[in-house]
């Protein structure tokens, strides 16, 4: 009969013996008075380990001076003089020990849980700073497009440079947090088994290797602060003042003098100046055709205009401008 397989059965562990739900074979644990005194439990696997290997009895007992389980010929033998608790007894001292290192476990998932959180935050405020940033950055650049486009694609790429290494490093810090709470929350699922076990042998033999804290990284050591991007608009301004700068350079040592070509020869020309934008315009009044711009001009002080007919011989005639 495999007696393991049965569905009603029970183990006695007094003389390592096995029953089934048979009423042959339990009553006489059940009536018998001497009988009623051995301890009965739900059936388990790997009875073998829970043997004394020298004595072949069961292991029932726990001697604190050697911190290990022995059965009761040991208590006669090789311990005989030493302190022996029964297993019951032992685990719950040791119990103490558990809920306590039970409590710090959960601290320490907590706080690396704050931790994780801390960083999540602090990555959408940077996040948030890049687009917020990123939008000043559009506003500016959509003003003079024409003329920046090549400032603006270096500004966008290294804010999301910067921001790409942000992540990066907050991707990082993440993916170590949450292996180590995994690693935690394994130890404290491992925790509540073993408190709320009947078997005491077991949790007492698992439960050495629980004492011992992981390998965990001190993550009060470990800062992580939202990245900042101020200024970055401000040094984009700055870039585009020294691109002008060099342009107006350029500008000034060509000269004022230039040809354009025009498809008719207009009658009457009106002239455009932007003073603070450096702006001289040229257009035909008739076909309000654009003739030519100069532009990038440094002016200082009052502008005089200044025509010359050339070999003209009809007069040079000179209009106020009436509307605008």
């Amino acid at each position: 009969m495999k007696l393991l397989q049965l569905r009603e059965k029970h183990t006695s562990l007094f003389g390592h013996g096995y029953l089934c739900g048979h009423s042959n074979h339990l009553e006489p644990h059940l009536t018998v008075p001497r009988l009623q005194k051995h301890q009965l439990m739900e059936p388990m696997e790997n009875l073998e380990q829970r043997m004394c290997l020298k004595h072949d009895k069961p292991l029932e007992l726990f001697c604190c001076t050697d911190q290990f389980c022995i059965c009761m010929v040991c208590t006669v033998l090789e311990h005989k003089s030493h302190d022996i608790l029964p297993l019951k007894d032992e685990f719950e001292k040791q119990k103490v020990s558990l809920n306590q290192i039970t409590t710090e476990n959960r601290g320490m998932i907590e706080e690396r849980q704050e931790k994780m959180n801390n960083v999540r935050q602090c990555l959408d405020i940077s996040l948030s700073c890049a687009q917020r940033e990123m939008n000043n950055g559009v506003v500016f650049f959509d003003a003079v497009l024409d003329v920046v486009q090549e400032s603006m694609a270096q500004f966008r790429n290294d804010i999301l440079k910067k921001q790409k290494a942000t992540e990066k490093q907050a991707d990082g810090l993440i993916s170590e947090l949450e292996q180590e709470i995994g690693q935690l929350e394994h130890r404290e699922v491992k925790m509540g088994q073993l408190a709320c076990s009947d078997d005491y042998l077991h949790a007492l033999q698992s439960f050495n290797s629980l004492k011992i804290t992981p390998n965990l990284k001190d993550w009060n050591q470990v800062s992580y602060r939202p990245t900042s991007f101020s200024g970055s608009v401000e040094n984009a301004v700055v870039k585009l003042e020294h691109h002008y700068g060099a342009e107006e350079t350029a500008e000034s040592t060509r000269g004022v003098k230039e040809t354009t070509t025009v498809k008719s020869a207009p009658q009457i020309v009106g002239v455009f100046v932007d003073y603070e934008q450096g702006l001289v315009s040229f257009y035909d009044v008739e076909t309000a055709e654009h003739l030519y711009s100069f532009t990038n001009c440094a002016f200082s002080g009052k502008l005089y205009a200044f025509f010359s007919p050339g070999n003209r011989r009809s007069p040079l005639i000179i209009n106020p401008v009436q509307k605008v």
